[in-house]
């Protein structure tokens, strides 16, 4: 199905509308809120294994992260203290997403812009963590002696953890693009400032290269998002369409029940796309002020006639040219039902009172290759209209194809030239009925203006039959 290509600042990726950019956030508040709420919960596991391993090694040296000496257990004791104050941010930022999330806290955008704020915060607490930088940030001009194990001190490590946030923070959390790049500028800074500012254990060509990597690893992420919001805003708005339409048609359908009620049904005013009735009216056929025998007389002739339309009116009877028809093809298929069925009781029935008898529906089953090797031999026993026309052939087999291999349901088609389509529903001056052949539509016409143009063997064409076929809840 062909996307909606939203109206939006070519920088930001913002609605033009107001409304629908608010809509868009709001749609996603409360997975926003519940992402933030996952994550928090795996920084404070992380924390509680940082407090487990301190408890279990020695609280002075912080779980033996330094050494045992004088600064080893002042920088022991400060990394403490700063993994406490993150337990205790974690839990207040809990505690103020599910406030979100249950609607009496931030709102959308206020959610976004405190869960930026908290990334950029986290990033930098990461670094003050590291036992290499809060030794330099202490004042400490050689840190090794005061670090018991240097492996937990590489500015590998440091960047691996910041990637780490980074990732997260792009994929699992529904933010907009346009409030994440403080976080992108915020990992990029908390690795160049400390170690051109405090200085690192590595040379300069491999400070440079690690930086130009994570700044890589930054804008390939921020591309990705992008891409995918754009993608996101797109089924936005195709979703907000089709519930508009939808909404629409159910608001013109209780209209129409209305007045219906109220015996107004003639007066109401209808689109070309609007549904209209189709049964012709009942004092037309039963000639309301004749007598019962004329009425019998009339219903006959009709009957004998074989669908022919008498338009009687005053002392003229003008018998009608017979209604217009076109020859169609109509197959019934079930997706991986090969076996024909011999159960009448599953045929449709109408539910309506007929005015007169009609002759029973010529039905015939088959299965479908017996169906496919009468269309490839051209062998007409279906008697279908233009078969030795290949072009017609292709779409019946076209067709076949799309009830058995592409709808997800029940599924009936009519099949036609564009000339015996217009002179079936061409417009023409209306009898004295008051009603005319017609077609109707349930969704006002969006799968016509969709499918417009478009063949039936289109991938584009089967996939919107695929899901115009689909079963939902509220069909």
């Amino acid at each position: 199905m062909a996307c909606l290509r939203p109206e939006c600042s070519a920088l930001w990726l913002c609605f033009s509308d107001d409304g629908v950019e608010n809509g868009f956030v709001q749609s996603r508040r409360e997975k926003l809120a519940g992402k933030v709420v996952e994550g928090l919960c795996l920084i404070l596991l992380y924390v509680a294994l940082n407090i487990l391993l301190i408890l279990c090694n020695g609280w002075p040296t912080s779980g033996w992260q330094f050494a045992d000496t004088a600064e080893g257990r002042q920088l022991g004791s400060i990394r403490n203290s700063i993994i406490i104050a993150l337990a205790a941010l974690v839990l207040i930022s809990i505690f103020v997403a599910k406030m979100s999330r249950a609607g009496r806290g931030l709102g959308p955008a206020g959610l976004e812009v405190y869960t930026s704020c908290l990334a950029c915060l986290v990033s930098v607490v990461i670094v003050m963590l590291h036992p290499w930088y809060l030794a330099k940030a202490y004042g400490i001009p050689d840190p090794w002696p005061h670090i018991s194990d240097p492996l937990f001190s590489t500015d590998d490590r440091l960047l691996l953890t910041l990637d780490i946030g980074l990732t997260g923070c792009h994929l699992l959390l529904p933010i907009r693009w346009m409030r994440l790049w403080p976080v992108e500028l915020a990992v990029i800074l908390c690795y160049v400032v400390p170690a051109l500012g405090l200085g690192t254990h590595l040379p300069l060509d491999s400070l440079t290269t690690n930086a130009v990597f994570m700044m890589l690893l930054v804008v390939m992420a921020s591309s990705a998002k992008r891409t995918l919001e754009r993608r996101e805003r797109c089924a936005f708005v195709q979703v907000a369409a089709e519930r508009t339409l939808r909404a629409e048609a159910e608001f013109k359908l209780s209209q129409a029940q209305d007045v219906q009620q109220q015996g107004k049904t003639r007066s109401l005013k209808f689109d070309p796309t609007d549904s209209l009735p189709t049964t012709a009216e009942t004092g037309a056929v039963f000639a309301v002020g004749s007598s019962r025998a004329a009425i019998g007389i009339k219903l006959q002739d009709i009957a004998d006639a074989n669908l022919k339309i008498l338009e009687v009116g005053g002392d003229l009877e003008v018998p009608a040219s017979p209604v217009p028809h076109f020859s169609h093809f109509a197959v019934c298929a079930r997706a991986g039902l090969e076996e024909s069925r011999d159960d009448a009781s599953s045929v449709s029935l109408p539910e309506t009172l007929h005015s007169v008898q009609l002759p029973c529906p010529l039905i015939r089953e088959y299965k479908r290759e017996a169906v496919h090797e009468m269309l490839i031999n051209s062998e007409n026993q279906l008697e279908l209209p233009g078969l030795e026309v290949p072009q017609a052939r292709d779409t019946y087999i076209a067709v076949l194809e799309l009830l058995c291999d592409y709808a997800s349901g029940g599924a009936l088609v009519c099949i036609a030239d564009a000339a015996a389509f217009h002179s079936a529903f061409a417009t023409r001056p209306q009898s004295r009925g008051g009603f005319q052949p017609c077609t109707r539509s349930s969704d006002q016409g969006y799968m016509t203006a969709l499918l417009r143009g478009t063949h039936v063997r289109d991938p584009r064409f089967r996939e919107a039959f695929r899901e115009f076929t689909q079963h939902t809840s509220n069909d």
